[in-house]
């Protein structure tokens, strides 16, 4: 049920539910790339991107902070692979040209994963995120996300088309061999979604602080 609701909430065909944020990036990467595969990342992507590149056996290949130029440059060199990027930073607060990001990743025939973490609830039509505020749900192949942050519960999230979903399950290690979410987390985690649907005035005042914070 939880699974259904998020894929809605999220305009996606599937959402899969994880024991974390982290290990939803780290088995997303192993399900999708090999050892040929060249991995494209921000280099201040979260560190479970990096780990799932690691995990996979995969070349990881990172570019520039936002810089779609070496993205390009990277692309054309190694040829098409998988493109990561965060949609929100973690790291510094920055947000990523996500709708330039995709028209590279198909330009070059390339999958695009991105973790939507610091962007789902906060960002986007009640909380869905900076993807669906673009527009770009169908353009997007993956899109992950941790439910420690502004669900503020345990598990991680990929949205995926329904095909994948099924094949993620039974291919993700961390999703193969962690114990599951409980039941009474799911139940925590869907009050919470209620909430992030209906109280635009805490992304009001989540938006109006860190606004006033970087002005002063």
């Amino acid at each position: 049920e939880f699974q259904a609701r998020m894929a809605e909430h999220l305009r996606a065909e599937a959402t899969v539910v994880a024991q974390s944020g982290y290990l939803a990036n780290v088995g997303l990467i192993q399900a999708i790339a090999e050892s040929s595969t060249p991995v494209y990342v921000d280099m201040l992507a979260h560190a479970s991107l990096w780990h799932g590149v690691l995990a996979a056996g995969a070349s990881p290949r990172p570019f520039r902070h936002n810089d779609l130029d070496h993205l390009n440059c990277q692309i054309r060199r190694h040829g098409p692979g998988i493109v990561v990027i965060d949609s929100v930073y973690s790291t510094n607060g920055s947000v990523a040209p996500i709708r330039e990001a995709v028209e590279t990743a198909e330009r070059y025939g390339c999958a695009i994963v991105i973790d939507e973490s610091h962007s789902l609830g906060t960002h986007g039509p009640a909380g869905a995120g900076l993807v669906v505020a673009l527009g770009l749900e169908e353009r997007v192949h993956f899109r992950t996300a941790s439910l420690a942050k502004a669900l503020c519960g345990r598990g991680g999230i990929v949205a995926c088309s329904k095909k994948f979903g099924e094949y993620f399950t039974y291919h993700s290690p961390p999703n193969i061999f962690s114990s599951a979410v409980l039941p009474h987390e799911f139940s925590s985690l869907g009050k919470t979604l209620e909430i992030i649907q209906r109280d635009e005035w805490r992304r009001r005042r989540l938006h109006d602080s860190a606004a006033w914070l970087r002005r002063r």
